[in-house]
């Protein structure tokens, strides 16, 4: 979705390079503007329970039975691709909680979208990986919140759930899908962070086509300016040892900050 720059303070991120803050956007479209590329809540329905996902308060069978039916969701893509949309992200929740996602899915690929996953992957079978490969989408994301057993599952509250989010990590990679692996920093899995970007880079130098995606989520109590000062000298750490080229992007909202960084597939 298209939104328009904003131009933080220059004192705002101290230590860190004015360029890696060129990409701030504001998370409103303007009014004329073109929706070419949109995210699709299919469901909030979701098999594990992430301590710091903000659908899960609706992962209710009563609130679930209130969502939208499989002829309402096609319709809406429809109207998606007549007004212009190109690429298109099926979320939720978790998409493959629903059991009508390959009508929603294989509607969409064929109905010309760029379409991107958004999973937690533990639901990706040998049979779901094949059909997936047999009509590619523009690219998997999968969020892995730890390289550990322990710390993973602390995160999704999931037994179990480690070792099937890596299970699916080795079937897409070995149908050769397009991935990007995602990480929600947090307190549970901060020693973390830089072990799953090793993990990645293992797997792109054994030829994988597969991204990196770091996500800061903090919650700022007491001085504002020195928790800002704080995450912006954690931050320029991080790029010390793992530099990017790609824009940064911020949100503050409701004293909590959350930062993306895109690590381009190959850059160590």
């Amino acid at each position: 979705m298209s939104a328009a720059p904003i131009t933080p303070a220059p004192d705002e991120f101290p230590g860190v390079d004015p360029a890696h803050l060129a990409g701030f956007h504001t998370p409103w479209s303007q009014p004329g503007e073109r929706h070419l590329e949109l995210m699709l809540d299919t469901t909030n329905k979701c098999n594990l329970r992430c301590v710091m996902f903000y659908t899960d308060c609706f992962n209710r069978p009563e609130k679930i039975r209130e969502e939208l039916t499989t002829t309402e969701i096609l319709r809406i893509m429809d109207e998606l691709a007549e007004a212009g949309c190109i690429e298109l992200a099926l979320t939720g929740g978790e998409p493959l909680a629903r059991s009508d996602f390959f009508d929603i899915y294989e509607h969409a690929r064929t109905g010309g979208f760029l379409v991107t996953l958004l999973t937690n992957g533990t639901l990706i079978t040998e049979e779901i990986a094949d059909r997936l490969a047999s009509l590619p989408p523009h690219r998997i994301e999968i969020s892995l919140h730890g390289i550990t057993e322990r710390t993973f599952e602390q995160v999704t509250q999931g037994s179990g759930s480690f070792a099937r989010c890596m299970r699916a990590i080795g079937l897409l990679c070995d149908r050769k899908l397009p991935l990007l692996l995602k990480t929600t920093a947090m307190t549970v899995n901060r020693d973390e962070v830089l072990a799953i970007k090793r993990y990645v880079n293992g797997l792109q130098e054994r030829g994988h086509e597969v991204g990196y995606n770091y996500e800061n989520l903090s919650t700022f109590k007491g001085d504002r300016d020195k928790a800002l000062s704080d995450f912006a000298e954690k931050l320029a750490s991080l790029r010390k040892v793992a530099p990017v080229s790609t824009s940064a992007r911020t949100l503050l909202r409701s004293g909590s900050e959350t930062e993306t960084v895109n690590v381009p597939t190959g850059q160590s």
